[in-house]
């Protein structure tokens, strides 16, 4: 690991850090390192400010989302569902069948965060980002009357 010296085990404080931590693969378009030069340029092409203008709606929009809903339970989504599954495989299949140690309380709480991060880029994705085809058939078809 990164974190540490040579071939040693991380400590538990660095162990919670990486279980905190999110990891994103990159890949590498071609053989060869780019310049932070070629990079700049890259991004000043149109297509990509147009990409990375709509991550960023997509982010700010996930955030005030969030936002408004971390007081009140009742806007949360629902992941009972899903949170039985998790607990059937964390408990049934890894504990019982691999004899792997119960998950930590906080990589539960992590779970959950991330689901409901997921459920909003969801929500957030389907009423702002796709094409709401029932109010154009709605006009289609009120034309025609």
């Amino acid at each position: 690991m990164a974190y540490t010296k040579s071939n040693e085990e991380p400590s538990d404080t660095k162990m919670a850090m990486l279980d905190r931590t999110i990891a994103h693969m990159v890949r590498s378009i071609g053989k060869n390192a780019h310049t932070d030069q070629e990079f700049q340029a890259h991004l000043s092409k149109p297509e990509q400010q147009r990409k990375l203008s709509m991550f960023r709606l997509l982010v700010c929009l996930m955030g005030a989302t969030k936002l408004c809903i971390k007081g009140v339970p009742l806007f949360h989504p629902d992941l009972g569902y899903a949170l039985r599954v998790f607990d059937h495989l964390d408990n049934d299949v890894i504990v019982g069948e691999y004899g792997l140690p119960y998950r930590q309380p906080r990589k539960t709480l992590k779970r959950e965060e991330d689901l409901r991060t997921i459920c909003v880029m969801q929500a957030v994705a389907n009423v702002f980002f796709y094409k709401q085809v029932s109010s154009c058939v709605d006009i289609v078809a009120s034309s025609f009357l």
